[in-house]
Parts: C-alpha cells; sequence; structure tokens
C-alpha cells in the first residue's frame, strides 16, 4: 500500500525487505532485537520469514548486528482494517474489540483517530 512512515528506522527496513518483508519480521519478532548474522544462509528462520533476497539483504547490511525489529506497520494496517470495518457498517463496538483481541475502549480511540500515514 505504500505507507509513510515517520520513522527513519521503519522506513529503512522497508527499502531493504518491503512492506511485506517487514509485516513478516514484525510478525515473527516484532517488539524485540534479532540478532542477524553476517551470512543468511545460517538463520534459516529469517529465510522462512523474509525469503532468500531479503534475509542476503539484511545480513549484508546488519550481519553481525541486533536490530530492534519494530510493531506499527502492523500496528498501522490493524488500525485502518478497524475503521473500515466501524465505520458505518452496523457492527458494534463489541464485535470489533472481540474480532481484534483489543478493549471497546481502544476500539473507540482508534475510531476516532484520523489517520494521514501517507501524508
Amino acid at each position: 500500500m505504500g505507507y509513510i512512515t515517520n520513522s527513519v528506522w521503519e522506513q529503512e527496513l522497508i527499502e531493504l525487505v518491503g512492506e511485506d518483508g517487514l509485516l513478516a519480521l514484525e510478525e515473527h519478532w516484532g517488539g524485540t532485537y534479532l540478532t542477524v548474522h553476517v551470512d543468511a544462509r545460517t538463520q534459516p528462520e529469517l529465510i522462512d520469514a523474509i525469503g532468500d533476497n531479503s534475509a542476503e539483504q539484511l545480513s549484508a547490511v546488519y550481519g553481525g548486528f541486533s536490530i530492534y525489529i519494530p510493531t506499527k506497520l502492523k500496528r498501522i494496517r490493524r488500525n485502518l482494517q478497524i475503521q473500515r470495518d466501524g465505520k458505518n457498517t452496523g457492527v458494534t463496538l463489541e464485535e470489533l474489540a472481540a474480532k481484534y483481541r483489543l478493549t471497546t475502549r481502544r476500539i473507540k480511540d482508534i475510531l476516532r483517530e484520523e489517520y494521514n500515514y501517507n501524508a
């Protein structure tokens, strides 16, 4: 979808592994540090998550370092989906809360927020 983030780190990861790659990283290691090996072939779980090319690119740039994997892109997509599901659709706050495993208060807050991530 081409999200623009105000985080230089997230933008750098998107440029390196793509949005789908970042989402996969977030699914597996979001909110934690991932130690990237110098040789991507020694990290089959990374290759399984983001593919050979993306894993090799990540290793080429950050091999030997522990990098923080954010969770923001996943949250952005979830919140936009909540807004689509909740605006004038007849779905109750309780149904949305159960579907997304959030409180009704958080659902209300998300529905009130105005997202303009691409501005």
